[in-house]
């Protein structure tokens, strides 16, 4: 063989079990999961909601009244009053769509950024060795695969603050909070 090149096998069985458990499977599983996840935290923000109103605990009322004498009475009228919890369930309801909404767009950048790769992967068998698209289009797509590596820290560094702080620490090596440390490297 006069030209030196390393290619993946396109024989149609591997292609076919290489892309499935490699990508296709589990990116099902993923979305599934995700699903689930999304449902989950929707009926945990509308329970929240629905119990944000409902009663915690009993208490008796007592009324203390003062008459003109200056007598100061005190009676015990046994009427039950409805105290509620005084939590902010929307702060974490925020939260939770927050956490659902990174989830969905760093799932969504990894089949974006997949996608075409596997796509390619899956046809090529089929055709021709002349297929209609060439190294360039097989290049650009498995490069975009390899985009998503790049950019799962800069979703993450965006959507998650904790991740943007331990990102911040991790790059400057925590030289904002005492300038007058020396470094050795």
């Amino acid at each position: 063989i006069d030209d030196q090149e390393c290619s993946i096998s396109q024989e149609l069985g591997y292609q076919i079990f290489g892309t499935l458990t490699s990508f296709y499977l589990p990116a099902i599983l993923l979305l599934f999961l995700y699903w689930k996840i999304l449902q989950t935290a929707r009926k945990r923000i509308r329970r929240r909601h629905q119990n944000k109103y409902k009663p915690d605990t009993m208490t008796t009322s007592f009324a203390i009244n003062k008459d003109l004498n200056s007598e100061v009475t005190c009676s015990n009228e046994a009427t039950p009053v409805h105290v509620t919890k005084l939590i902010d369930n929307n702060n974490e309801a925020k939260r939770e769509r927050k956490a659902a909404k990174t989830l969905a767009i760093i799932t969504g950048a990894f089949i974006v950024c997949w996608l075409p790769f596997f796509v390619l992967a899956l046809i090529q068998p089929f055709c021709s060795p002349d297929c209609l698209w060439g190294d360039v289009v097989t290049s650009i797509f498995a490069w975009l695969g390899y985009f998503n590596s790049t950019l799962n820290p800069i979703l993450y560094t965006i959507f998650s603050p904790d991740f943007r702080r331990a990102f911040k620490k991790l790059l400057f090596w925590g030289w904002g909070k005492n300038k007058n440390r020396a470094v050795s490297l």
